[in-house]
């Protein structure tokens, strides 16, 4: 059966162009053509433009294109712009989104649905890196249906592009064709094709999923997201589908149960099923929390079914939707402060005594400067994010933490350290190890607030005593302000702590500020005398995030 077709195209609110193409297509509802079509085939245009936060990885910069471009025997070249390709390392992926694509009983890759005609479609993405290319049969409705795998009438198809591209690239090449081989050609018409490229270490944080689904003669289905990380939060999530009738047949749309009808991106030509085509978009940002199945039903469908279209497919017919996910998770701030003793041992104030004779001497932590020292006399942590109501990580807990205290005979300085070869078995005896116990960490305190969106403050202050004997507490008040309002993260250090033990304080194992009290011997005068009020050292530092 021979058809003949009109194809009304608005492309501008001041022009109405028409374009009238004669195509030979397999029998009515066919959706691939057999004979040489003239087709005029317009890029998409930009819909949108954004970043996505990548913490201190960077920003992943984001580019939406939109229409309603119909290829036959013809091709769809959009150039993408808005973005910039950063140093390497980098990555970046795309997503082709394809209304009325179907897989062709000769097709080079298989039908694993109802056969029907038209495997020659190719797509190839290029920049200034090189070229990727896939097909033929690129578009065979690979997006899921009832009746099958392929030949769905709907493809969401993504790759990773960035062997493609180059440092300093503003522009990049995504084309859509509708060739022709034994089958014929497919008719098929670009939707909407995303680019996302940033720094790799952004990618650990932010960038975005994208999932389609087949909707022919039917009233609703499943759209399934996932390769959302958890605590992302989602900046933005947009609805994409494309509905058959000869007029307009509306936007509306239900998702999730919420009604979300959608904005008319362009009206289109016929994809060889009689009738015109109306690509819709819809802003479901609000309804879209993560992973998940969302369901779309209350869009125009002539049938509910769910055959397959050459069965019988009646006007309106849903071709299928896609949903694009968005997302970046808030940058996390991991934050250490610890108080520890450099030297193996202190030894005691006058006061500490074994049978009122035998100084005492107490176990210090033996170790440099790290951020991963298990051993310590106070630590403080806690992991904080911005953008979040408390500024505290979902899941985690701010901790108070303290270190063993241990006493010594002198005859544990035998061989002039205290060591864990000193530790005997029987305490109270003025032998090797002579007394332990661990302090209180109610004087410890970690509060937290959110200054503004990307801002968070954090202050860790207390003390900590040692629970063998009565003395003053290694005592701190510390304020660090962390800035993620651009990048690089910056940090804002300020407050004051005791003179003695060591102090240091990180954010993701990178040092921020350390103090060293001197080298050892460490004794009362004139080291732990430095534990009397007031908080001797002053502290004011600031910089940036690795």
């Amino acid at each position: 059966m021979h058809v003949t077709f009109t194809r009304l195209v608005v492309v501008a609110a001041t022009a109405i162009l028409t374009l009238a193409v004669q195509v030979t297509a397999a029998s009515a509802g066919g959706g691939f053509g057999t004979g040489p079509a003239d087709i005029l085939d317009p890029p998409l245009t930009q819909h949108a433009a954004f970043t996505l936060s990548g913490g201190t990885g960077g920003a992943i910069e984001v580019v939406v294109y939109e229409g309603n471009e119909l290829a036959i025997f013809s091709s769809v070249s959009t150039t993408l712009t808005g973005f910039t390709v950063p140093a390497s390392p980098f990555r970046a992926k795309t997503t082709f989104v394809v209304a009325d694509g179907q897989c062709g009983a000769r097709s080079p890759n298989g039908c694993a649905g109802v056969q029907t005609a038209g495997g020659a479609d190719t797509l190839s993405f290029s920049a200034g890196g090189g070229g990727l290319t896939d097909g033929p049969d690129a578009f065979k409705g690979s997006d899921g249906c009832p009746w099958g795998a392929d030949t769905c009438l709907w493809d969401t198809r993504t790759f990773d592009v960035t062997s493609t591209m180059a440092p300093g690239d503003t522009s990049a090449v995504a084309t859509m064709t509708a060739g022709s081989n034994a089958d014929g050609a497919d008719c098929i018409s670009h939707q909407v094709q995303v680019l996302a490229v940033g720094p790799d270490a952004a990618w650990s944080r932010a960038g975005y999923v994208a999932t389609g689904r087949g909707l022919r003669n039917q009233s609703s289905g499943g759209l399934v997201v996932a390769g959302v990380p958890a605590g992302a939060t989602v900046k933005k999530a947009l609805l994409y589908w494309n509905v058959l009738n000869p007029s307009d047949p509306g936007g509306a749309m239900t998702f999730n149960g919420v009604n979300t009808p959608g904005s008319l991106v362009k009206p289109g030509g016929d994809p060889c099923w009689d009738g015109g085509s109306w690509a819709f978009r819809s802003d479901v940002t609000a309804q879209v929390s993560g992973n998940g199945v969302y369901t779309v039903s209350g869009f125009p469908s002539g049938s509910p079914t769910g055959a397959d279209p050459w069965s019988g497919s009646s006007t309106p017919m849903m071709e299928g939707a896609s949903l694009l996910v968005f997302y970046e998770s808030a940058p996390g701030f991991d934050v250490s402060y610890s108080a520890f003793i450099p030297h193996d041992h202190v030894i005691g104030p006058p006061q500490a005594r074994c049978g009122f004779v035998q100084q005492l001497y107490f176990a210090g932590d033996a170790r440099g400067f790290s951020s991963t020292a298990t051993s310590f006399r106070g630590r403080q942590t806690v992991s904080v994010v911005t953008d979040d109501a408390d500024g505290i990580k979902d899941g985690t807990s701010p901790q108070n933490l303290v270190g063993e205290s241990r006493s010594y005979a002198p005859d544990a300085l035998a061989d002039g350290r205290i060591d864990s070869a000193d530790d005997d078995a029987v305490l109270g005896d003025c032998h090797l190890l002579h007394a332990r116990g661990t302090a209180s960490t109610s004087s410890m305190h970690i509060t937290v607030t959110p200054v503004s969106a990307k801002v968070v403050r954090v202050r860790l202050f207390g003390g900590t005593s040692n629970p063998l004997l009565i003395s003053p507490n290694i005592d701190w008040d510390l304020t660090l302000t962390i800035d993620a309002s651009s990048l690089p993260t910056s940090w804002t250090l300020t407050g004051a702590h005791d003179g003695f033990p060591a102090h240091e304080v990180y954010v993701n194992g990178q040092t921020l500020y350390t103090y060293d009290p001197g080298a050892p011997p460490y004794s009362f005068v004139p080291h732990l005398i430095r534990l009397f009020p007031p908080l001797e050292v002053s502290v004011s530092r600031n910089g940036t995030l690795d």
